[in-house]
């Protein structure tokens, strides 16, 4: 199954609802105003990108998967939001070299390969002093657990490919942003949200985030059994509860760096 086909299955424009408020404060840490050129990169529905066009913004989303960017262009529509939208690979961008002012990412590039290839077209899209504005979900904590769980059931990547969460990691960020940027800062946060129970949490990622929709789709019937016992004992294991409910409040890196001018 290729990239594109993956992000397709589910129904993530609901999954992306929980992941608004992140879009946001990556908006306001890159200091995104009016008529900066911003490239949204492996926008999803274009969260990031709606936020930075209602400030006036002259934003470019693009994504490898042609379903979420047709939803994208009908959410701008339903906003009255100027938002050019494309389909395009991370790894591959087709705007010029020094085209936009800020370059954005939220929970969409962390996932592209190579990265080196990733980071170097982040880099050259950028202006000299441009900056660049990631959230990255870490490699630690209870969601993370959760989440290595759901690895345990699939098939093992590469052993050269990095998991997708060392974007999380703030001294592998500094690494591979340090040719090509400067001014690197990276901070915590978390998005909270309420289940009434852990099956109930399970059971929103498992219709709406295409990699666990896309797991489950190669397990039979024992395995698929198996794993969804297993994590919703660990998740009612690990997760606080709030007034009885299933607090769920994932932490993610807020990654923003400059553009080296030389």
């Amino acid at each position: 199954m290729s990239t594109a086909e993956l992000w397709a299955l589910g129904e993530y424009e609901r999954l992306a609802v929980t992941l608004r408020p992140a879009a946001r404060e990556l908006v306001l840490a890159a200091g995104i105003s009016a008529g900066q050129r911003v490239l949204d990169v492996a926008a999803g529905t274009g969260n990031v990108a709606v936020e930075a066009a209602a400030l006036g913004a002259r934003v470019t989303a693009s994504d490898i998967t042609p379903q979420l960017v047709e939803h994208g262009r009908s959410r701008a529509r339903r906003d009255r939001l100027a938002i050019d939208w494309e389909v395009a690979d991370v790894t591959a961008l087709p705007q010029d070299d020094g085209a936009v002012d800020v370059v954005t990412s939220a929970f969409g590039a962390m996932f592209a390969t190579p990265v080196p290839r990733v980071v170097a077209e982040l880099a050259r899209v950028l202006r000299p002093g441009g900056v660049l504005a990631m959230a990255n979900w870490v490699p630690e904590g209870p969601v993370a657990e959760l989440f290595a769980l759901l690895g345990r059931y699939g098939p093992r990547p590469p052993a050269d490919t990095p998991a997708p969460t060392e974007w999380g990691r703030e001294e592998v960020v500094r690494e591979r942003l340090a040719d090509a940027f400067a001014a690197v800062t990276i901070e915590r946060r978390a998005l909270r949200s309420i289940y009434p129970d852990a099956a109930a949490l399970w059971h929103f990622h498992a219709e709406n985030a295409p990699p666990v929709v896309a797991l489950l789709r190669t397990l039979d019937a024992d395995r698929r059994h198996e794993l969804v016992r297993r994590w919703i004992a660990l998740a009612d294991e690990l997760l606080p509860r709030w007034h009885g409910e299933v607090l769920y409040a994932p932490e993610y890196a807020l990654v923003v760096a400059r553009r080296r001018s030389g």
